[in-house]
């Protein structure tokens, strides 16, 4: 602490002069470049937690399937096919836009969206049923626990 103190202050004020030319040259220098953010974000997707229906989601869904076998549907609807399946997720319409776009993120893929007649849609690959997926039937019937 006491070296602090011991320099002059024409040194602080070089110094300052200094960050201030530093600064007028970019005066948002200490914010992360684009090419940093995706690097920082693509290293810490490891460590995100899953948000809620994601991994049910992705048990279901066959990303490889030809596209045009992809059925145009509203998020309720997809919703609906994943309680169908999934007895006790409860999971609503409003929570798949943002499942959709978390999913888009990780798997690398772009789930094309329209609107018509009001109703927006979401070009989405086919959810396999119950039996297609490979999971037993009691896993399926699963419960979150309420602690």
């Amino acid at each position: 602490m006491k070296k602090i103190f011991e320099l002059s202050p024409e040194w602080y004020v070089q110094f300052w002069r200094q960050i201030l030319v530093i600064y007028k040259d970019n005066p948002k220098g200490y914010l992360l470049a684009a090419e940093e953010k995706e690097f920082i974000n693509r290293n810490n997707q490891e460590f995100e937690q899953l948000l809620f229906g994601e991994d049910e989601f992705m048990s279901c869904v066959d990303f490889l399937t030809d596209k045009s076998l992809w059925k145009w549907q509203s998020a309720s609807e997809i919703a609906n096919l994943l309680n169908e399946k999934f007895k006790n997720l409860h999971i609503s319409s409003a929570k798949i836009g943002k499942l959709l776009v978390r999913i888009e993120g990780r798997v690398d893929i772009v789930f094309e969206r329209k609107a018509v007649r009001g109703k927006r849609l979401i070009l989405c690959p086919p959810i396999a049923g119950a039996n297609d997926i490979g999971l037993p039937p009691d896993l399926l019937q699963y419960e979150f626990s309420t602690t």
